[in-house]
């Protein structure tokens, strides 16, 4: 039996605006995510979006996503934000959807799937 190490899988990470980064995954877990897509079937849909947000242990978070289209014409598509503690997490949310001209179903998918607050 093979044993995956995941200290050592990258994953390299299109942003908005700046270089692409290289990330670990084991530093930085995805901690929500989303898919949306547009039909019944998503292999035989003609236009599908994603977004993930990871973060590391020291609070940085990246919010990434991409657009996949079949549509003569049109191209897929990559946004993404490297946050550090400052700016607040669903407006960058927002920001990356619009830029993926992402459906709302998505992005309050992806809100949903953020880890619980606890308010006590």
């Amino acid at each position: 039996m093979d044993i995956i190490n995941d200290a050592n899988i990258k994953r390299t990470i299109t942003l908005t605006d700046h270089a692409p980064i290289t990330v670990r995954e084991d530093k930085w877990p995805v901690i929500a995510q989303a898919r949306w897509w547009r039909g019944e079937i998503e292999h035989q849909a003609d236009r599908k979006w994603w977004m993930k947000i990871r973060r590391h242990a020291d609070g940085r978070t990246i919010i990434y996503g991409g657009y996949q289209t079949k549509w003569q014409g049109e191209a897929d598509r990559k946004a993404g934000a490297l946050l550090d503690n400052d700016k607040p997490t669903i407006i960058t949310i927002r920001i990356i959807a619009d830029d993926l001209n992402a459906p709302e179903e998505l992005v309050r998918m992806l809100i949903a799937d953020l880890p619980a607050v606890d308010i006590e």
